[in-house]
C-alpha cells in the first residue's frame, strides 16, 4: 500500500482559497498604491492606443489644417516669416470664405511697424465675417519655475480673439489630455480646441483625447500652396481652418499614438473633433478596481479547481476589452490597476496549485 504525505509548508490557510479574505486584502491594496502611484501609466497608454486601432473613424471634415511645412519654409523663406506675408495668408482665408480662422503662431512681441500694421489691417478687416483667433500662453519652464506669460500686441489683438495652446505632454511627448481653457496674465482663455469645437470648461479640467480619430483623415494643405491660391475654395469655404507648424525644422510637435510624430495643431485638431463627437468622460481607475475586486471574490467563493482559473482568466480577458466599446463612446476607463488585482490572484492562486501538486 503506497500513502501520500504532504509538507508540513503546507498550512492550512494555503490549501483553502475558498475563503481567500487575507489574499483579497493584500492584492487589493497591492493595487490601490499601482494605482495611486500610476504605475501602469505606459501599459495603460499602450493598451489604449492598440484599442484605438479596433475603432478608428474619420474626421468630420469641419476643420482644415495648414501647415507651415518644409516646402513652405524652402519656398517662401525662413520662419518668422514677415507679417506682411501672414496679412496675405489672414486676407486669402477670408476671400476664401472661410468661416473661422485660428492662427496657431505666437504675436507677443512687435516687428518692423508697417510689417504689425499689414497684420492688424488685415485682421480687422477680416472679422466681421470671418473671426480670427490668436494665441494666449502660459509656459513654466524657466529655471527659477516662474511662469511666462504671452499674449500678442494690443495692435493684432484689438479686432481677434485669443485662445490657450498650453497642454501637458508625458515622457513619450504624448498629449493625452486636452485643457477646456488656460490662463495667461491672470486672465481665463478657452483652449485652441475648445474654441474651435465651440465648448466650454473651467481652465482646470482636462478631457480626455479621442485618438481613435484617423489624423490622415484631416484635410491639410501646404502654407505655400495656400498663400499662392493653389487650394479650392470648395475645400475652404464654411471650415475652421487652423494655421500652424508642420516642421521638424520648427518645433512644436508631439507623437501621436499608432500615427507618430505630429504638428501641435493637430493635437489640437484631434481634441476639437473629439468635442464636436460629445463629452468625453474620464471614469479613472478606481470604478474597474472595485469592479474587479466584486467579480474576483465571487470568482472565489463560487468555483473551485479548473473553473475558477478559467473565471479568473475569464475576467482578465473582459477588462481588456470592455474599454474598447465604452471608448468609442468617448467613456474612458484605466485598467491596469483592475489588471493587476487580477494578476495578484491568478499568480498566488497557482503558485498554491503548483506547490501542493509538487509535494504529493
Amino acid at each position: 500500500m503506497r500513502s501520500v504525505m504532504r509538507s508540513d509548508r503546507s498550512s492550512p490557510k494555503d490549501s483553502k482559497p475558498q475563503r481567500p479574505w487575507k489574499l483579497l486584502l493584500w492584492a487589493a491594496l497591492a493595487s490601490l498604491v499601482f494605482g495611486a502611484l500610476e504605475v501602469g501609466e505606459p501599459l495603460e497608454d499602450g493598451l489604449r492606443a492598440v484599442r484605438n486601432m479596433t475603432h478608428q473613424h474619420p474626421a468630420s471634415g469641419n476643420i482644415v489644417f495648414v501647415g507651415i511645412d518644409d516646402e513652405s519654409l524652402k519656398q517662401v523663406g525662413e520662419w518668422p516669416w514677415p507679417r506682411s506675408v501672414q496679412a496675405k495668408l489672414v486676407s486669402q482665408a477670408q476671400r476664401a470664405g472661410v468661416k473661422r480662422l485660428f492662427l496657431d503662431v505666437i504675436y507677443d512681441g512687435a516687428t518692423e511697424p508697417h510689417e504689425d500694421s499689414a497684420l492688424a489691417t488685415a485682421i480687422a478687416k477680416a472679422a466681421p465675417s470671418m473671426p480670427v483667433t490668436l494665441v494666449a500662453r502660459e509656459r513654466v519652464g524657466t529655471k527659477d519655475g516662474s511662469a511666462v506669460n504671452g499674449r500678442p500686441m494690443p495692435m493684432l489683438r484689438e479686432h481677434a480673439s485669443l485662445a490657450s495652446v498650453s497642454l501637458r505632454y508625458n515622457y513619450q511627448a504624448a498629449v493625452w489630455q486636452l485643457p477646456f481653457a488656460g490662463i495667461s496674465e491672470g486672465q481665463v482663455y478657452p483652449s485652441f480646441s475648445a474654441a474651435m469645437a465651440q465648448k466650454s470648461g473651467p481652465s482646470s479640467t482636462q478631457y480626455r483625447v479621442d485618438y481613435s480619430l484617423d489624423p490622415t483623415t484631416v484635410r491639410t494643405f501646404s502654407a505655400v500652396d495656400f498663400l499662392n491660391g493653389k487650394v479650392q475654395d470648395e475645400h475652404l469655404a464654411g471650415k475652421t481652418v487652423i494655421f500652424g507648424a508642420d516642421s521638424d525644422e520648427l518645433g512644436d510637435r508631439y507623437w501621436v499614438p499608432g500615427k507618430g510624430r505630429m504638428a501641435g495643431a493637430m493635437v489640437h485638431t484631434i481634441g476639437a473633433e473629439t468635442l464636436q463627437h460629445g463629452n468625453p468622460a474620464d471614469l479613472g481607475w478606481i470604478p474597474a478596481l472595485l469592479l474587479a475586486i466584486t467579480l474576483g471574490l465571487g470568482s472565489l467563493l463560487g468555483w473551485q479547481g479548473r473553473r475558477r482559473a478559467l473565471s479568473l482568466a475569464g475576467l482578465v480577458l473582459l477588462f481588456l476589452v470592455l474599454p474598447t466599446p465604452l471608448e468609442a463612446h468617448l467613456i474612458f476607463v484605466d485598467v491596469t490597476p483592475a489588471l493587476c488585482f487580477l494578476a495578484i490572484l491568478c499568480s498566488r492562486l497557482s503558485y498554491v496549485r503548483w506547490r501542493d501538486r509538487g509535494l504529493v
